[in-house]
């Protein structure tokens, strides 16, 4: 069955998906790093190492597990790196940096803007499920002007754990008090797409991140290049922007 048959809701991964990972992230770990480091160099260069990020260009390796995975699976290994407990303190430090820099610079994909207005017009409720923190989620649509066009807002950190687990699926659509298998999950990672599925929710991928074309064909309902063709999938006007008035001549 097609995936735009029967959807009520649509869930968005963020990095990747919704956001440009090196335009949105790149810059902010590199203060991130530091920050943690405390302004070791040998710290920072062994977590840029073992993260997958390039100090001198500022930019991420795409195989780097800071673009999938949550800030717990990679977290223990910083705080070992910078010789510090792993707990509640260290967790609540990089929550903290997180939240500070991650609207440096927040950069939709091409044409994501364009899917989120037209889903909003057409009255489909929208999600975001990261496995980033919420707070950083939050700031960051609202730092682009579109913290309205979603119903919920899903981190690592909200509750329901992480991705590729359903519990950030199942909770969207519990919120909604609609059945998983209304939900289109849209991703750019195996992650995303293992959650939906785990959830029954619908798959949509995208290799604009983490995952090529081939590994999302392999495992999602549908794939597409670009949020771009998001809205003729689904059948969805674009919004049309109100007449400008013509300018009037002088006399």
């Amino acid at each position: 069955m097609p995936v735009s048959d029967t959807i009520k809701a649509v869930l968005f991964d963020r990095d990747g998906t919704l956001l440009d990972l090196q335009a949105t992230w790149a810059g902010a770990f590199y203060f991130i790093i530091r920050d943690m480091a405390g302004g070791d160099e040998s710290k920072i260069q062994t977590l840029a190492d073992y993260s997958g990020y390039f100090m001198d260009s500022r930019k991420f390796d795409m195989r780097s597990r800071l673009l999938t995975g949550a800030p717990s699976d990679y977290c223990a290994r910083w705080a070992e790196i910078c010789e510090r407990p792993y707990g509640e303190d260290f967790m609540r430090d990089f929550t903290d940096l997180s939240l500070k820099y991650c609207d440096v610079s927040p950069t939709f994909l091409p044409g994501a803007s364009q899917a989120l207005d037209a889903l909003k017009h057409a009255g489909i409720p929208m999600g975001i499920a990261t496995n980033g923190t919420e707070s950083s989620a939050r700031r960051q649509m609202a730092h682009l002007g579109y913290e309205d066009h979603f119903f919920a807002v899903i981190g690592y950190d909200s509750g329901y754990g992480a991705k590729p687990e359903a519990g950030q699926v199942l909770a969207f659509a519990d919120q909604l008090q609609i059945e998983p298998g209304d939900v289109l999950m849209i991703g750019d990672s195996l992650h995303d797409v293992h959650a939906g599925k785990a959830a029954g929710a619908m798959t949509l991928a995208l290799p604009t991140g983490a995952a090529s074309s081939d590994e999302l064909l392999a495992e999602a309902d549908q794939v597409i290049s670009s949020l771009a063709d998001l809205p003729l999938m689904l059948g969805l006007p674009l919004p049309v922007s109100a007449p400008q008035a013509r300018p009037s001549l002088p006399l």
